[in-house]
This record gives structure tokens, C-alpha cells and sequence, in this order.
């Protein structure tokens, strides 16, 4: 009862940018507006043709970190990080009471409580669960990334300013840096893969990650996508602020696969992994 108390209470407040939350019902107004154009245009190519030439193309808007795994991209316009940060001050000061985003941090907001996950709903269908398959193939099949849990986490000087080092409760893992501009310190470092790197002896990494730490240094409007059991933690943030939309991609009831698939098993085909499913 009380969720729906705050729910309508939330319909009460309103909304400061009303187009942020329609993008599942008008997307190629959404993608017009918020995408940049040179990912709606490889994008709607390999849409209509999967082939092996368009899918690369796709690729390669998707350049390797030095962190081996982790992917760095530019996705959403300026706009539209200005527009989606506007409207969680704007949200958050309503002083509506907000869940926890998840068990490490204790700043931020679940999307799906603001209304805010349609565009979720359109980044990981048609872009980014497609994008996850050809990365990661030996964990991703065909129903290892259907269903996402997406928030937003916020860094700021008197709050949380850093995160310790762990793993995800997903498959693959999307974060976005929103901002704000300005903001000092709060890079990311990436270690190994959990249960699955070896050392030097053969043992399998269980938990203490034996594998050096590869910083990664966020800035506003640069998106990263990692294996959730990638181990990584987020340095203190020494000024300004940081936002983050995070989004855990797992299989159905939250089901997160471990063991790589063999070479014999069948991966998903590029035929289905474009399917637009909201088109």
C-alpha cells in the first residue's frame, strides 16, 4: 500500500521533461531526438540486414578499454544527458521517499519506480542486449540476457563517494555515465573474472581477484558494457558529482549464467538477435 501511496504521490509532482518517458510508444522520435546518428544509422542497417558486414560495423562503435573485456561507447546525445539528469534532481527533490538502488549504494533511484525504464526498455532491446550477444558469446545464448533491473547511482562529496570492489547480479552489465561535468576522481578499475580467470598455477579465481586492476577514467556521456562477474569497484570521487544509470542484464526470475558454453552448443543467430522486438 505504501508503494502506491508514493506512486501516486509521484503523479502528483509531475514531470519536468515529459519525452523522457514515452520512448518505448514513439521510438524513432526518441532515437531522433537522444541517439546519435552515427549509431541510429549502423544500427537500422544491420536492423534489415544482419549480415556479418553490418553486425562489425555495429562492433565497431564498441572499442576494447584497457581493461580486457570492458567496452567503452558513445551512445545517447548531449541533450539527452542533460534532459535525464534534470529530470532525477528534479524527481529526487520532490523528497518522495526512494528504495535503495541496490545493497552497495544508498544514493540514487530503481528507474522503474520514476516511470524512467522505457528508455531502458528501447536501449537494451534494440541496441544493447544485441550488442552483449556478440561480445560476450560464451555466456550470453538465447534467453541469458531477456529480462534487466535498472537504476541510477549517484557519488557526491558528504554521501557515497566510492564502492568497493565486486561483482554483478547479471550476465552482462551496462553503465552509463550521465554526469554531472566536473565531477573529480571516481574512476573505475577492472580486475579478473570471477570463477572463471586462472593464475599462473591453474587455480581459479573464487573471490580474491589475483589479476592486476586496469583503471578506466569515466566522463560524462561515455558508457561502458562488462561481464557482471567482471570484479571491479569504483576510487573515491574527490569533487563535484557523479550519476550513473546502471543495467544488470540477466536470464528469466534474475538468473545469472556462470559456466561458458561449449563450442558445440548453438549461440544465438543474428537473425534473432535483431529481431526488433518493440519496433
Amino acid at each position: 500500500l505504501i508503494m502506491i501511496f508514493f506512486s501516486k504521490a509521484r503523479q502528483e509532482w509531475g514531470r519536468l521533461h515529459p519525452e523522457l518517458y514515452d520512448a518505448k510508444d514513439n521510438v524513432e522520435d526518441f532515437e531522433e531526438l537522444f541517439v546519435r546518428k552515427e549509431f541510429r544509422d549502423r544500427f537500422r542497417k544491420v536492423w534489415v540486414e544482419s549480415s556479418v558486414e553490418n553486425e562489425n560495423h555495429v562492433l565497431d562503435l564498441f572499442q576494447e578499454t584497457n581493461a580486457p573485456g570492458v567496452y567503452g561507447f558513445h551512445m545517447f546525445t548531449d541533450e539527452f544527458h542533460q534532459l535525464f539528469t534534470e529530470e532525477l534532481d528534479y524527481q529526487i527533490s520532490s523528497g518522495i521517499p526512494l528504495r535503495r538502488p541496490n545493497g552497495m549504494n544508498r544514493y540514487g533511484a530503481i528507474l522503474s519506480e520514476l516511470g524512467l525504464d522505457s528508455i531502458v526498455n528501447v536501449m537494451v532491446d534494440r541496441y544493447l542486449r544485441p550488442v552483449g550477444q556478440m561480445l560476450y558469446p560464451d555466456f550470453t545464448g538465447t534467453n541469458d540476457a531477456d529480462e534487466y533491473f535498472s537504476f541510477v547511482v549517484r557519488y557526491k562529496m558528504d554521501e557515497d563517494v566510492e564502492l568497493a570492489e565486486h561483482t554483478d547480479a547479471s550476465v552482462v552489465t551496462i553503465n552509463l555515465c550521465l554526469g554531472k561535468p566536473g565531477f573529480e576522481g571516481g574512476s573505475l578499475y577492472f580486475k579478473g573474472l570471477r570463477w572463471i580467470d586462472e593464475n599462473e598455477n591453474g587455480a581459479i579465481n573464487t573471490g580474491t581477484a589475483f589479476a592486476k586492476r586496469k583503471e578506466i577514467v569515466m566522463e560524462p556521456g561515455m558508457g561502458i558494457i562488462h561481464l557482471g562477474r567482471h570484479e571491479h569497484a569504483a576510487l573515491p570521487l574527490t569533487g563535484g558529482e557523479r550519476t550513473n544509470m546502471i543495467v544488470w542484464l540477466s536470464g528469466e526470475h534474475g538468473f545469472v549464467r556462470v559456466a561458458k558454453y561449449s563450442k558445440e552448443e548453438v549461440q544465438v543467430a543474428a537473425a534473432m538477435r535483431w529481431y526488433p522486438r518493440i519496433a
